[in-house]
């Protein structure tokens, strides 16, 4: 790679990850510091804001991150990235045969959420749709792309980097989550940079939101929770049997 172009690119992917973690903090702040208690519709608001702010960051340094690119599959991208996910499946299945179901069925509620009500079932649905595109596109395709001009490696740290910083605006809240910085951050950029498609991080994103899963499941009661949990972790555990049986590369990388 020529001198000046290997410059160009790492000054783009750098211009990148900054402006993406600036605009990023400093909607939140300005959020923050206006309304201290949001409501289901603040927060869509501020997701909508969120998403196209990241989104002209993304024309600006990259293009149109939603033009079809050469990928692997679907299905052979979400089985991959589900089988790499395992381990990050297991603690909760083991809390429920541990403790019960009641007890990752009160964890698992997101915060902002007093009573369900139809109306949690939509905003669900629509917000963790709308952030699922954001962290395979924004989060990670984009970022890897950007990165792995200079080499592959960087371009997982870079990834996972962005995750870890942005993902939850943890230097604003303190919420550093060690799960969605190693799965939803390493993992997840790992396995685009071996298949390239986006949409199977969508999917695995959505698989694995659990605030998500109990706004769907909660008319059922946590008996319905605890069966989510212990289906990802089958689907997960078949996905990758398979990678081992029909990828002997990978076995060897695990």
């Amino acid at each position: 790679m020529p001198k000046e172009m290997g410059l160009k690119n790492s000054h783009r992917a750098i211009g990148y990850f900054i402006s993406f973690t600036l605009a990023g903090y400093s909607l939140m702040f300005g959020f923050k510091r206006m309304i201290s208690t949001p409501t289901l519709e603040t927060r869509m608001m501020v997701l909508g804001m969120e998403f196209l702010l990241i989104y002209l960051v993304v024309r600006l340094f990259y293009g149109n991150p939603f033009k079809p690119a050469k990928s692997a599959p679907y299905l052979e991208s979400l089985r991959h990235v589900l089988g790499l996910l395992l381990i990050g499946y297991v603690p909760p299945v083991i809390a429920i045969i541990v403790t019960g179901p009641q007890n990752i069925f009160q964890d698992a509620k997101p915060p902002f959420v007093d009573t369900w009500s139809p109306l949690i079932l939509a905003f669900a649905l629509i917000y963790w749709g709308v952030t699922g595109v954001m962290v395979a596109y924004f989060y990670h395709a984009v970022t890897y792309d950007l990165f792995s001009k200079l080499s592959r490696p960087l371009g997982i740290l870079g990834a996972t980097a962005l995750v870890a910083i942005n993902y939850n605006f943890p230097l604003l809240s303190n919420y550093w989550n060690i799960w969605d910085i190693l799965f939803f951050g390493f993992v997840f950029a790992y396995s685009y940079s071996a298949n390239r498609n986006p949409t199977a991080l969508a999917g695995a994103y959505l698989l694995s939101e659990v605030p998500l899963w109990w706004c769907i499941l909660a008319p059922m009661g946590a008996p319905a929770l605890a069966a989510y949990f212990f289906g990802r972790f089958s689907i997960s555990l078949v996905a990758l049997l398979s990678l081992l049986k029909n990828q002997p590369k990978l076995a060897k990388e695990l």
